[in-house]
């Protein structure tokens, strides 16, 4: 039997992962997060259609989405960003 060693912080990190976050949990929470998100989301832009003259910018509707978000849906988000602080492809449905 050969015994693996960890020989980097990443090689740490990818089994720790694949040990408490395989895949299958990894997606069944991801698709939670879009379908509270979408929700959100959906409700938010039919407020900005009706009211488009808010003289909003997008960094601030970015913004505004974000600290909307309770703590853990933050965490959540952020885990799926590229960049922290980033919505990424959640706020790409403004674009």
């Amino acid at each position: 039997m050969v015994v693996k060693a960890v020989t980097s912080w990443n090689d740490f990190v990818r089994l720790s992962l694949r040990k408490y976050f395989p895949n299958t949990k990894t997606i069944k929470l991801r698709n939670e997060i879009n379908q509270f998100v979408w929700k959100y989301l959906d409700r938010f832009k039919n407020l900005l259609a009706q009211y488009s003259h808010h003289g909003l910018d997008q960094a601030r509707l970015y913004q505004i989405v974000y600290e909307g978000l309770d703590e853990q849906t933050k965490t959540m988000v952020e885990s799926m960003c590229v960049t922290p602080l980033t919505l990424g492809p959640v706020m790409l449905t403004f674009s």
